[in-house]
Order: C-alpha cells, then sequence, then structure tokens
C-alpha cells in the first residue's frame, strides 16, 4: 500500500519529468506563436477574469514561455509589474526572451516551485494560473503558499481545463486513448483533468481558506492554423 508521502512525491517527480526538461521548453517555444495565437481566447479569458489594473504586483504561475504573464504585464503597466515563476528555468529563459521580442519591459522571471515560493508575505495584489494549478503535487500546501504572498483582499484567478465533451480539444484528442490506457491516471492526482468535474476547484480552494470563490466555465474556440504534421 503506498502511503500518502510517497503518492505526493510521486506526484512531484513525474511533473518536473514532465515539464522541466530542456527538450520540453525548446518544443514549446518552437510552437510559441501558433500556440499563443492558437490559445488566445482562453488566455483572454483568464486575463478579463482576474482583472489586472495598473501598478499591481502580480505572481503568476507556471508561466510557461510567456503567457499569460505578457498580456497580464501590458495591463499593470507602467508601474506595475509581473513575476513570472516556473519549475523550468529554460521556460522562462525564453519568455524572457519573448517579452523582450514583445516589448514587455515589466516581466521579471523566478524559477521556483509552487509549494514553497520564494516570496514574502503579503507581497501580491493579484496571483494568476493558466493550465498549472492541475499540477500541484500538494495542493493545501501550494494554496497555502499562494494565500501566505498575497496582501490582505488580494485576489486569484485560476484557469484549468473543463470536461472534455465531444469534439473539444480534450475530447477529441485524449479520451480516446485514456481509454485504451490499462492503468487510468489517479483522478486527484496531477493531470489535465485533475479539476475537470464542476466545482471541484472550487471546493479545493476554499477548503484552504479563500473566501468569495466563483467558478465560470467557458467552451472557446482554439483553432490551430497550421498544417496537419504540425
Amino acid at each position: 500500500m503506498e502511503t500518502m508521502d510517497q503518492k505526493i512525491t510521486e506526484f512531484k517527480q513525474r511533473v518536473e519529468a514532465d515539464w522541466a526538461g530542456d527538450e520540453t521548453a525548446a518544443a514549446w517555444q518552437k510552437y510559441y506563436v501558433p500556440m499563443k495565437e492558437q490559445l488566445a481566447e482562453v488566455t483572454k479569458a483568464l486575463v478579463e477574469a482576474a482583472n489586472p489594473q495598473p501598478g499591481m504586483i502580480v505572481l503568476d504561475i507556471a508561466s510557461g514561455t510567456g503567457e499569460p504573464s505578457l498580456g497580464i504585464g501590458k495591463r499593470v503597466a507602467p508601474n506595475g509589474k509581473v513575476i513570472a515563476t516556473d519549475l523550468s528555468e529554460g521556460m522562462l529563459k525564453f519568455l524572457a526572451h519573448n517579452a523582450k521580442t514583445e516589448g514587455v519591459t515589466n516581466i521579471e522571471t523566478k524559477a521556483c516551485d509552487a509549494h514553497d515560493l520564494p516570496f514574502p508575505d503579503g507581497m501580491f495584489d493579484l496571483v494568476t494560473s493558466r493550465f498549472g494549478v492541475m499540477f500541484f503535487g500538494e495542493l493545501d500546501r501550494a494554496f497555502a503558499e499562494i494565500r501566505r504572498v498575497l496582501k490582505p483582499g488580494g485576489r486569484v484567478a485560476f484557469m484549468v481545463w473543463g470536461a472534455p465533451i465531444p469534439n473539444s480539444y480534450f475530447g477529441t484528442s485524449v479520451v480516446p486513448y485514456m481509454k485504451r490506457m490499462a492503468n487510468k491516471p489517479d483522478p486527484d492526482g496531477p493531470s489535465p483533468m485533475r479539476f475537470a468535474e464542476p466545482g471541484k476547484l472550487v471546493k479545493a480552494v476554499e477548503a484552504s481558506g479563500f473566501s468569495d470563490v466563483h467558478e465560470r466555465s467557458f467552451n472557446l474556440p482554439a483553432p490551430f492554423r497550421g498544417s496537419p504534421e504540425g
């Protein structure tokens, strides 16, 4: 029988193996421009829900190679800033490059783990994450760290994948594969579908001490304009 500590360790090791490698970062950067275009409506929905204001200090978690950090950076300029974080130094190196290319100058990067944020208490007005919270190994610990670094009255905005309905991105590309897996993924472990069930993320966030928590579901277009091979 696997203990909870062993499970959490395995979760964290899996996430690091999947996301923190140089090859992974290089692949995300290779497709940065078409994926930014493909997920533009997704990023827009998160940024509008977060409602960043000029002058805010914002923490973005699991920032990858750019979004939503760069979009938020434009909204909080000229006096605000975004600290973009990720497990992967490689991802953040490309993020800094993309910020420079797009003329976004109020972005700082910090490679770190959401379970142990290297920031003082009450530093941020807003914490965001686009498709990052599904991969936290210890939800309680990560959410507690997020609460710690928020200012009193600060807000969070998280985006996760919803249920893989027919003809959706995951419904088409992932569900047929998952149906054929001999060992199904742990529904409470790190995976894209971890919070697909309506209300599941709300309960986890509320259980961590947050109040006034709201959930909204979107069915958004994500057209890929490249080749079938791409």
